[in-house]
């Protein structure tokens, strides 16, 4: 999935309950002169979420959390790593944090709109929030670009609203194809073809 920065507010004891853990012996970024504990951490978090190390750079980006609770970039980097593991309810949690502080943080807003859309669990999946969600994002986006349309889609599927997930994705496909983009315009072909039979996408967890 994607990563970026912005800015929100949590209370900590609520993400802490979901963690209990020690913070990872992971690699620790150069502590330049000036730069605070938690900064060090969410560098530490970002180079771990970057090779994939999910598990610790939770650790790390909780830690950074610990020592300044609040912080903006800790708080949007554990939305992303916890979607990215499924443990889809935290990220929800942390992401629509992040958005209600900082709506013009569209990567997070597309990250919280494919989490509550994709979840495996049903239980975990809140399609009309997901579609309120693409509502918004698309209202401020005359030109949404692909990633945008896959994720938008992917909410109207989930509640059901299979002529605009269609719609959006022929849209998708269309622009795909003409930049000769086989892959990707493939993918769109495959999504396609689902929402044309009402089935809703899934995210791989």
């Amino acid at each position: 999935m994607r990563n970026s920065a912005a800015a929100l507010a949590i209370v900590v004891g609520a993400l802490a309950a979901g963690c209990g853990r020690e913070t990872a012996d992971a690699p620790q970024v150069s502590r330049e002169q000036g730069t605070d504990p938690a900064t060090a951490r969410v560098n530490a978090g970002q180079m771990l979420y970057e090779k994939r190390e999910l598990e610790a750079s939770v650790l790390e980006f909780r830690a950074a959390l610990e020592l300044k609770p609040d912080f903006a970039p800790a708080q949007r980097g554990l939305g992303f790593a916890l979607g990215d593991l499924g443990r889809t309810h935290e990220a929800a949690v942390c992401l629509r944090a992040v958005v209600a502080s900082d709506p013009s943080d569209q990567k997070a807003l597309l990250e919280l709109i494919e989490v509550l859309a994709l979840a495996e669990q049903a239980r975990k999946r809140n399609g009309d929030e997901a579609a309120a969600l693409a509502d918004q994002l698309l209202a401020r986006t005359p030109k949404p670009d692909i990633d945008s349309l896959f994720a938008c889609a992917a909410a109207y599927g989930q509640a059901g609203q299979w002529q605009r997930a269609v719609d959006l994705t022929n849209d998708a496909y269309a622009q795909l194809q003409a930049a000769g983009d086989q892959p990707r315009a493939d993918e769109a072909h495959r999504r396609l073809m689902m929402f044309m039979t009402k089935q809703p996408l899934r995210r791989e967890e």
